[in-house]
This record gives structure tokens, C-alpha cells and sequence, in this order.
């Protein structure tokens, strides 16, 4: 076979990947700056770094853009955020980051105010609600919130361009990854 026919064959496979509303092309471990790496798997991602999984959400893509919606964070980047949590290192949704920092909430406030606590009880929960609900819950909406942009892949090369200011990029709006020999798992 000839170069040209083998690279008119590969552009119909992802051509056709792309139409059918998957872009196989992006499945597999891209490697960023460090150690820094993202995982595509058939409308899945997840971002891994210091050896181990950060963030995870879903991806569609269509005709060159892609978005990504993030539905979990992993324990593992929220004690790298949050180090005095001492959180499990486990995948948690939204609502369950939320009830974390409400029954962390609550329970700092029966350590401190102990006998105090049961007699106060309703509006401390109202303050820890209101405190959990009008700044943590915007924090969370923001960290789980869809981030829309365009996509490419040039041989190993997989660039992402981002539309909107992100807080998962540092306010960087393209990356540039390396494909990664290593196989999702």
C-alpha cells in the first residue's frame, strides 16, 4: 500500500470516529508538563498527577470540540488542597464533598463549644448551613462545573483550547499533551 492510501484510510477511521459521537482517537494516557497526566476512555477522563488519579468527569466531543464536565474529585487531590482534611483517599460526588464539610463543620463546632453546643444546637447548624451553603457549595459548583473548548490531535500530539476561564487549568487556555505508550487500565 501506498503512504497516500494508508493516510486516506486513516483519516476515514477518524472521520468516522468523530461522526459516530466518540473520538477514539483521544482514548489513552496523555502525558502534560511533570508529572501530569490525563486519561481518555470513551467519553471518561481522568486527570492524574504525583502517581495517582486527582479528577474524573465525562467528555463529548463533536467536530473538533470537546467538552469536559468533572463528577469527581479523588481524596487524594482534596488532601493536596485541602492537607488538614484527612480525607479518605476515594472518588466523592459534589453532594458528597458538601455533606463532608458540613459534618466537619459541625463537628468542629462541638469540639470547641462542647456543652455550649447541645443548647445552641439549631443556630449553630443554621450558621454552618448558611457558611456551608454560601461559600463552599459556589467553591464546589465551580470545581464540578462542564468547561467547554476545542481539541486536536496532530501523531502524538494532543492539543486542548479552552473557551472559558477554567480553575482546573490555572487560567491556561491551551494545553499540549504527549501520547503515553503505557494502556489505560
Amino acid at each position: 500500500m501506498t503512504k497516500k492510501l494508508l493516510s486516506g484510510i486513516l483519516m476515514i477511521l477518524v472521520l468516522a470516529a468523530v461522526v459516530a459521537g466518540e473520538d477514539h482517537v483521544l482514548n489513552g494516557i496523555w502525558l502534560g508538563e511533570g508529572d501530569g497526566e490525563f486519561r481518555f476512555d470513551n467519553g471518561n477522563w481522568e486527570i492524574w498527577a504525583e502517581g495517582g488519579p486527582m479528577l474524573s468527569g465525562t467528555y463529548t466531543t463533536e467536530d473538533g470540540a470537546i467538552v469536559m464536565e468533572t463528577t469527581h474529585l479523588h481524596g487524594i487531590f482534596l488532601d493536596y488542597v485541602f492537607s488538614t482534611m484527612g480525607i479518605e483517599p476515594v472518588w466523592y460526588s459534589r453532594s458528597e464533598l458538601l455533606q463532608i464539610f458540613i459534618d466537619g463543620a459541625r463537628a468542629v463546632a462541638i469540639a470547641e463549644l462542647d456543652q455550649c453546643y447541645s443548647l445552641y444546637k439549631e443556630m449553630i447548624d443554621a450558621m454552618i448551613d448558611t457558611l456551608v451553603r454560601g461559600e463552599i457549595a459556589p467553591m464546589l459548583d465551580e470545581m464540578f462545573s462542564a468547561h467547554s473548548g476545542t481539541y486536536s490531535v496532530y501523531y502524538n500530539t494532543l492539543t486542548l483550547a479552552w473557551f472559558d476561564e477554567t480553575w482546573l487549568f490555572n487560567d491556561t487556555d491551551t494545553i499540549t499533551l504527549t501520547r503515553s505508550d503505557t494502556v489505560v487500565d
